[in-house]
């Protein structure tokens, strides 16, 4: 073999003798994707370039493929090495000069008989493509697929050390065991484990502390007793020790999944101690999304956490951290300062137990700081009941927090007795995380659906606005009837509710669209005063007010965005970008967009700023790049669809695109 292959944990490549290869960092999410397509014919270009670049045209796509390929082979011949096989119509793995770890532990967890378990859990090292989420689609997909090797990695260590195997060496035993708890902390077999391994070496007062930290662990965070086979072992620990010589045969193979000891039950009252409060008065929290897991209910969770997380960001005695940056801070979460850096008071982590064909949505409120738990609770979760999970959680949050938040009533819409057209409302949200016209289709079919059975429902009245607006942007914004609609919509949730600032929202952005840049920006006012932690719609003010030719106060916006959404998607340095451009400041303009993971779409603002520097090497990089992208970009279609409302602001940005090199 020529090279080592890593896609689990942080991806990189290395040669025999160690040495990084650089490959583009697509590079690992395409060997992924080959690998679980188990075709031997290799996958077809186009669904390849479909997969890695979802939101792009097909052309723009294909030639993306194309040059990555064409990256990937440069390093190839640098160092004599085979990665990809193209033909020119399909790509497939070259299996003959690396070894890929995600390969060898699917072929490892795939065997029912005993492997080598310390190969195997040094194989696992974190997650499949760590940090490599990217867009919608995508990040559904590699989230799925973490779960999967997780729990493919966790039954398969299962398996070898529980029975404990009489031949194995202990250390190793330890070692697996260990390195099971560290992947998943409520799973008893890892502590089983130790506990039997102390108990065989005469040490059952340790093996009593493990099942102590145990037992307390389940309590706290989910409220559940450990398995009843723990509890048996458990007692056989204070059992002579001629009893306890037989532990190790306890025919146990799998642990049962954390919780699923009865039904659950309701916590009792929590301890509602009064939080401190910041300097600033303003408590700030993050809601987390529950870790990936391999259900249908796992989508439905996520979306009602996402809604709740909006729905606080109503309360002016709160501050609350974006969803966008609380989905990336799951990960983050494992480093030591990532709530320090975010001037986090309080973090809600949220997991989702499936059991049978109901869940359990276990929630724990915590100090950000000294990691005390303030709360926890855990509720039967089903599509049916998260009507209810979305009022009793939302009202849960509010009152622990702060005795200071707006005790207003937080179901404004009587959800309880429509509980499945709250159901089919998450459905779209979830579907509009994708950006293409399918997925708003879909979003539409689920908002209809939630209106018919509750046709006074404004968030679902809101969400059907929005899918307009996308088909409209879709299409070219050639139907002007879809638009029309969109703005229909809006009057209609703003007509229903006037205490609701998603109708106002969906207004703004139609007048936007329809360059009514004072309407637009009244209806965004509004809206942020009813929802003034919302960063997304603040970020989408920022951008109005760019195109209504007000970049100072879009600044002020946007860097308020950023403060509540550290972790800011592409769009939101996109607008600073521009924002920046319109004020002269064309340095600041470059590292906006310099922060941008797929700054793609800002080429053209990135080449105006270069240009109007004096930078004209990086701008007619920046050119070119945006050729390759956009073919058929020209200045003055450009100039048909731009809408600024200031002609100065048109003629800036249409001096600086021309001395960048477009025409």
């Amino acid at each position: 073999m020529s090279g080592h292959l890593y896609l689990l944990g942080r991806p990189r490549a290395l040669t025999a003798g160690g040495a990084a290869l650089h490959f583009p960092n697509k590079t690992y999410a395409l060997t992924a994707h080959l690998l679980y397509a188990s075709d031997a014919a290799g996958v077809p270009r186009r669904a390849i370039a479909e997969f890695l670049w979802e939101s792009a045209e097909p052309s723009v796509a294909s030639a993306n493929l194309r040059q990555l390929l064409v990256r990937i082979r440069d390093v190839e011949r640098a160092h004599n090495v085979r990665l990809f096989e193209d033909d020119g119509q399909s790509v497939r793995l070259s299996r003959d000069h690396f070894t890929i770890d995600l390969d060898q532990l699917l072929e490892l967890t795939r065997e029912r008989l005993r492997v080598n378990v310390v190969g195997l859990c040094d194989l696992y090292t974190g997650d499949l493509l760590a940090d490599q989420d990217g867009e919608p689609k995508f990040a559904q997909w590699v989230r799925l697929r973490r779960t999967e090797c997780r729990e493919a990695f966790i039954a398969s260590v299962c398996r070898q050390i529980e029975p404990l195997p009489p031949r194995t060496d202990r250390t190793q035993l330890f070692r697996a065991a260990r390195r099971l708890i560290e992947v998943d902390d409520y799973n008893e077999v890892g502590p089983r484990t130790l506990m039997r391994l102390h108990a065989e070496a005469g040490r059952p007062d340790l093996a009593k502390i493990v099942y102590r930290e145990l037992k307390a662990l389940l309590t706290r965070d989910l409220n559940v007793q450990v398995d009843p086979v723990t509890e048996r072992l458990a007692a056989e620990l204070d059992a002579p020790a001629s009893v306890r010589t037989h532990l190790a045969a306890e025919p146990r193979m799998i642990a049962a999944p954390a919780g699923s000891a009865g039904e659950p039950k309701l916590a009792a009252e929590p301890r509602m101690s009064e939080p401190p409060a910041r300097s600033s008065g303003v408590p700030k929290l993050a809601i987390l999304m529950p870790p990936p897991l391999t259900s249908d209910l796992h989508a439905t969770a996520c979306a009602l956490i996402d809604d709740v997380t909006i729905g606080l960001c109503r309360f002016k005695g709160l501050t609350v951290v974006a969803p966008h940056t609380a989905w990336q801070l799951v990960e983050e979460a494992k480093q030591q300062d990532a709530f320090e850096r975010f001037n986090l008071d309080y973090v809600a982590e949220s997991r989702l137990h499936q059991l049978g064909s109901e869940g359990v949505l276990a929630v724990k409120l915590y100090s950000a700081r000294s990691r005390e738990i303030v709360w926890a609770e855990h509720f039967s979760f089903t599509p049916a009941s998260s009507a209810q999970q979305y009022r009793e959680l939302s009202l849960r949050l509010m009152l622990t927090l702060t005795s200071r938040v707006e005790r207003a009533e937080l179901a404004r819409y009587d959800l309880a007795q429509h509980p499945t057209a709250y159901h089919w409302y998450l459905v779209g949200r979830q579907s509009l995380t994708a950006l293409d016209l399918p997925s708003a289709r879909r979003a539409r079919q689920a908002f209809k659906a939630a209106v018919s059975l509750a046709p006074d429902f404004v968030p679902a009245i809101s969400g059907l606005a929005r899918t307009y607006q996308i088909e409209w942007l879709l299409l070219a914004r050639g139907d002007g009837g879809l638009l029309a609609e969109a703005e229909r919509l809006a009057a209609r949730a703003i007509e229903l509710d006037e205490t609701d600032a998603r109708g106002y929202r969906e207004s703004g952005i139609c007048h936007l669209y329809a360059r009514h840049y004072d309407a637009c920006l009244d209806a965004y006012a509004r809206a942020e005063d009813l929802n003034p932690q919302h960063a997304d719609l603040i970020a989408d003010h920022a951008d109005a007010l760019v195109h209504a030719s007000d970049p100072d106060a879009a600044l002020v916006k946007i860097e308020r965005a950023i403060e509540l959404n550290p972790l800011a998607p592409d769009s939101y340095w996109w607008t600073a970008g521009g924002a920046n451009y319109l004020t002269g400041n064309y340095q600041a303009s470059i590292a906006a967009i310099g922060r941008m993971h797929n700054s793609t779409p800002a080429l053209q603002l990135q080449a105006a700023s270069h240009a109007m520097l004096g930078e004209r090497e990086a701008a007619a990089q920046c050119v070119e790049q945006a050729r390759e992208v956009h073919p058929e970009f020209s200045i003055a279609k450009w100039l048909q669809i731009v809408p600024f409302k200031d002609e100065r602001h048109i003629r800036h940005y249409e001096a600086g695109l021309r001395q960048a090199g477009f025409d």
